[in-house]
């Protein structure tokens, strides 16, 4: 094989390696069309390069005029994945004259075999021989019918709008690399002129449009790379951004869950405020009318199943409205108060059995209620005990308790303080019903009232309801 041949040959299988590289990156990645479409020009410029490299190696004139219909076959093959690749870089749509160039290419795939004059005339071949920096090339041909000339400047005139393709497209978007492939186009553009002087017998030289074609696949090549590249670093540079978004995301979910800890203990906190505002007396801070009957209610039924006896108390302000009358109500607010702060705040932890004593030592009181007893402002000047587990001798107890501390208030006329009460008690075995709890211990507050008040009057529950 010659040297020149073994030159073109090389370009050859560098064209058909590089296009492989890229048919294989478009199978993986599915979506890079430009990759097979290059794919498609280097595979086709290496058909035209081997066929170029068995042609200056042909022995007959026979094997050399059906090489030479592979060249002008493969140039037309050329032409069209060129003018798909450039409609596709330049993101254009088809065009009337691109569409003539379509047909025009695809027709001389097949027109070029066909054995007649205006193609390749077989019946006057020719041996050239030329120098080439004083290396010897000889080689056979046919001289090119006319269509085949028509052929070749078709493709002249298709590089020249490809040019205009570029360029216009540069001024659109300002990308460099339209202007290399214009450049590129402008180049093979002299070697196609060069290559239709030499085939129309006007110039005599070897054919050049292997190097203009391979010199297209190294330019168009390189642009790929670059944008590949490009495009490597731009999804780096995304990832890293991504990253730090997803970063700076599930910082903001972990402050964003922080917050929501913090609302929903604080709405916790403010919900458990509320549910005792609605469950408390606003002036005394005992509990009032409502939640009162309801825990007579939850008690009565618990001594119903569990056979424990209760009693239930109701203590009664004497002659509160005197009070308010002559002093205010200021003042009937602030004995209200006090006797409600003797019962939140004198919580036993013993049972209720320890007796009343009063140390007369040291002059101080028992503390009143056990801390699971409640006590309950029920409206106005009256105030309501519920004692579970407690019998009448262990209330009489606890109300002696109660009437010695409240006797220790003096209003502001430095006048005790009394109270008359009402105790209902129930005995194990009771069927208690809650409503009639509270009203027995009313009827027994009214007796205590009738007995001339600051007393107490003990009912059992089993001797009313009968």
């Amino acid at each position: 094989m010659t040297s020149h041949g073994i030159a073109v040959g090389i370009m050859g299988s560098v064209a058909v390696y590089a296009g492989i590289c890229h048919l294989i990156f478009f199978i993986f990645s599915k979506k890079e069309k430009d990759n097979l479409n290059f794919a498609f020009v280097s595979l086709s410029v290496a058909a035209y390069n081997f066929f170029c490299a068995f042609f200056y190696n042909a022995t007959s004139i026979k094997e050399a005029i059906w090489l030479q219909r592979g060249q002008f076959s493969t140039i037309a093959l050329m032409s069209l994945s060129f003018l798909f690749f450039i409609i596709k870089k330049t993101r254009k749509k088809m065009s009337i004259h691109d569409y003539i160039f379509f047909i025009i290419n695809f027709a001389f795939i097949f027109l070029p075999w066909i054995n007649h004059p205006l193609f390749l005339d077989s019946e006057n071949p020719a041996v050239k021989a030329i120098n080439i920096l004083g290396n010897p090339i000889v080689y056979y041909e046919s001289e090119p019918g006319i269509l085949l000339i028509l052929e070749l400047l078709t493709v002249f005139i298709q590089v020249a709008f490809f040019i205009s393709y570029c360029i216009r497209y540069y001024m659109k978007i300002k990308d460099s690399e339209m202007l290399i492939f214009a450049i590129g186009f402008s180049f093979f553009g002299i070697v196609a002129s060069l290559d239709i002087l030499t085939a129309s017998g006007l110039m005599k030289m070897i054919y050049l449009t292997e190097y203009g074609f391979f010199s297209l696949i190294l330019i168009m090549d390189y642009s790929l790379v670059i944008e590949f590249v490009k495009a490597f670093h731009k999804d780096r540079k995304l990832n890293v951004q991504l990253e730090k978004m997803i970063r700076d995301s599930i910082k903001k979910i972990k402050e964003l869950n922080q917050q929501l800890i913090e609302g929903n203990e604080d709405l916790e906190n403010k919900n458990t405020t509320l549910k005792l505002l609605a469950e408390k007396d606003s002036l005394t801070g005992l509990l009032n009318h409502t939640t009162f009957q309801n825990r007579v209610n939850e008690l009565a039924s618990m001594a119903n199943n569990h056979f424990f006896p209760i009693t239930l108390a109701m203590i009664d302000v004497d002659n509160f409205k005197s009070i308010n009358d002559n002093l205010g109500h200021q003042q009937g607010d602030k004995i209200l108060t006090t006797i409600a702060e003797i019962f939140r705040s004198d919580l036993r932890t013993s049972d209720i059995k320890s007796r009343y004593t009063m140390n007369k030592k040291e002059e101080t009181l028992q503390k009143t209620l056990r801390n699971y007893d409640t006590a309950a402002r029920y409206g106005g000047d009256e105030f309501s005990i519920m004692l579970p587990y407690c019998d009448k001798e262990g209330a009489e107890i606890v109300i002696n308790r109660i009437f010695e501390h409240i006797r220790k208030i003096r209003d502001d006329d430095n006048k005790s303080i009394t109270v008359s009460c009402g105790i209902c008690h129930t005995s194990p075995g009771d069927i208690i019903d809650a409503s009639k709890l509270i009203k027995f211990a009313d009827i027994a507050l009214y007796k205590a009232k009738l007995a001339g008040k600051n007393t107490f009057t003990t009912v059992a529950y089993k001797d009313l309801i009968e």
